[in-house]
């Protein structure tokens, strides 16, 4: 997939599906089990010593209790830890929501929202925004909320060594409408920005999965390039030797049928290689350089026919205007290869479908073959993956090269079996493509 601005744009919008996608399996458990530590250690110290030290009148057992019950949670997350170092998002979703219920267990026991610690509550959230799912982290705010509520309207009166202190209610109101705003923006600033750095490191896995593309094809077109050089001396060799035969053999003869097909696919080899060490001319020098796109698949298909195989072209709406495209290399190549792979599986037809609206053209080459094996299907398109790999002298390389050349042209290829038997790569280009702009 090559990066570009329109995709950048995409992404932006990607609130929920992009964070979705980036945050499964990488809330490390070891950094949420030292966190409660932490929390559990300053919860002890705080309960102990202003039971202790500054002699606050606290339900001391109760308190203790529900700090416990922390200390449970963490011990058997640390079992948990051993068995797999990484928690989904409703995992850790549990870890979060228990601590908001704890956190808020205690201030209901030491004052509620009189208490100045109460501003804890909404320490889990603000951690859980930077790491979880957009929908989660909007369920987590609402517990939050609901037990900010609950503990402005009950709770235990707050323990004071001096007397008992008598807020008034405005006060306990007050903290929960700073509390809850304050829960609602923090969580919500700490998603946007942890959405943009999940952005920024999904644009970077792109670059990096289309740079190692572009090595691949560059280390293959230095390669094939050298194998051209090498080639040339014998074939022209195996050429001037076919045609002497082909003038010594009687028409009539058995073998002068192989004969002549010798000297065609000789010569066809060396046309080929000859195009190849060609100098590209430049788009405007071709006077075909932008046709209909059934024909540009005619053209493609054309090397590839020995009439074994019927082959057609089917447009959705036959009717409409012919969908103009820009003849390049890329595209007779690419599709080309996936034409001819067709061909020499196919039973009887092959037939490519057209179809395009104002957002995407789709094109879907179908055989009536035996299909992908099963066993290389998820990876067909990557380098020496092939259904005839190993067989033949048949490397695995001319489906991701043709892959590889359609994706630059904007287009997204997916390969699959069809339900009635046989395969089918389909190929979709967006409507915008530089491809489709003559």
């Amino acid at each position: 997939m090559t990066i570009t601005s329109d995709n950048l744009d995409r992404l932006t919008l990607l609130s929920t599906i992009e964070t979705d996608a980036a945050t499964e399996g990488v809330v490390a458990a070891r950094s949420l089990i030292l966190l409660r530590w932490c929390v559990l250690l300053g919860q002890f110290a705080a309960l102990l010593g202003g039971y202790y030290v500054f002699a606050l009148d606290l339900p001391i057992g109760g308190c203790l209790a529900v700090t416990a019950s922390g200390l449970v949670l963490n011990i058997a997350a640390m079992l948990h830890y051993r068995i797999r170092s990484r928690l989904y998002s409703h995992e850790a979703a549990l870890y979060f929501a228990f601590d908001i219920l704890q956190l808020s267990l205690l201030m209901y026991l030491t004052g509620g929202l009189d208490n100045p610690f109460a501003v804890f509550l909404i320490t889990p959230v603000a951690m859980a925004a930077t790491l979880l799912r957009f929908w989660t982290v909007l369920a987590l705010t609402g517990l939050t909320l609901l037990c900010l509520l609950l503990n402005a309207i009950w709770h235990l009166p707050l323990p004071w060594p001096y007397g008992q202190l008598d807020l008034p209610a405005m006060y306990g109101w007050a903290m929960f409408a700073a509390l809850a705003l304050s829960a609602s923006f923090i969580s919500i600033y700490a998603w946007s920005v942890a959405r943009d750095s999940r952005r920024v490191r999904y644009a970077l896995s792109l670059a990096q999965s289309e740079l190692a593309g572009a090595n691949q094809m560059t280390a293959m077109g230095a390669l094939a390039a050298a194998v051209a050089h090498e080639l040339g001396t014998p074939l022209g060799t195996i050429n001037l030797v076919a045609k002497e035969l082909q003038g010594e053999i009687e028409k009539d003869d058995p073998i002068r049928e192989d004969v002549d097909l010798l000297v065609s696919q000789a010569e066809r080899c060396r046309q080929v290689l000859a195009d190849f060490a060609r100098k590209p001319q430049a788009e405007g020098g071709d006077p075909y350089r932008i046709l209909p796109l059934p024909a540009l698949l005619d053209e493609a298909a054309l090397a590839h026919q020995d009439g074994r195989v019927q082959f057609m072209v089917l447009a959705e709406d036959a009717a409409a205007l012919p969908l103009m495209v820009r003849r390049r290399p890329e595209l007779l190549h690419g599709l080309g290869n996936f034409i001819q792979n067709a061909l020499q599986f196919a039973k009887s037809v092959v037939v490519v479908r057209l179809s395009w609206d104002a957002q995407k053209v789709m094109l879907k080459i179908d055989d009536d073959g035996p299909g992908f094996p099963a066993a290389v299907l998820q990876k067909m398109g990557e380098p020496y993956i092939s259904t005839r790999s190993g067989s033949g002298n048949h490397m695995g390389l001319g489906t991701f090269i043709a892959k590889t050349l359609l994706e630059r042209t904007g287009a997204k290829v997916n390969f699959n079996n069809r339900p009635e038997g046989g395969a089918r790569v389909a190929v979709t280009w967006p409507r915008a493509a530089a491809i489709f702009k003559v």
